[in-house]
């Protein structure tokens, strides 16, 4: 009963991707009759299924909220260079000064290294 249950439901997925290339195919097609009947100016967004697409910015497009958490996640992540290796910050946050670069590794605890030419 299984391999019947698997050809079943092969026979379903081949249906459904005939279909999807019968509507690639009338979509081509209706684009290659605009085109060829020289009705390029009535070819639109709308005309080839694109109605939702708008030329919004990048900088006007909606983010996230995920998006946002992590890029807050990432703002502010200088801070001021720490005393001693156990001087408080989160982990994630970066410091400097002339002779080191910090990095917090986990919550009040830092680690340094030093900067020199190579």
């Amino acid at each position: 009963m299984p391999a019947f249950r698997y050809a079943s439901q092969e026979a379903k997925n081949i249906r459904a991707a005939e279909a999807r290339s019968r509507q690639q195919s009338a979509l081509n097609a209706s684009i290659s009759r605009r085109l060829a009947s020289a009705e390029v100016g009535a070819v639109t967004k709308t005309s080839l299924g694109l109605g939702n697409v708008d030329n919004t910015s990048d900088a006007n497009k909606p983010v996230s909220t995920a998006q946002q958490t992590a890029l807050n996640g990432k703002l502010n992540t200088w801070a001021s260079v720490p005393a001693t290796a156990s001087s408080s910050g989160t982990a994630g946050q970066i410091a400097r000064d002339a002779s080191f670069f910090y990095v917090c590794v986990a919550t009040n605890t830092w680690c340094r290294a030093a900067i020199a030419t190579w």
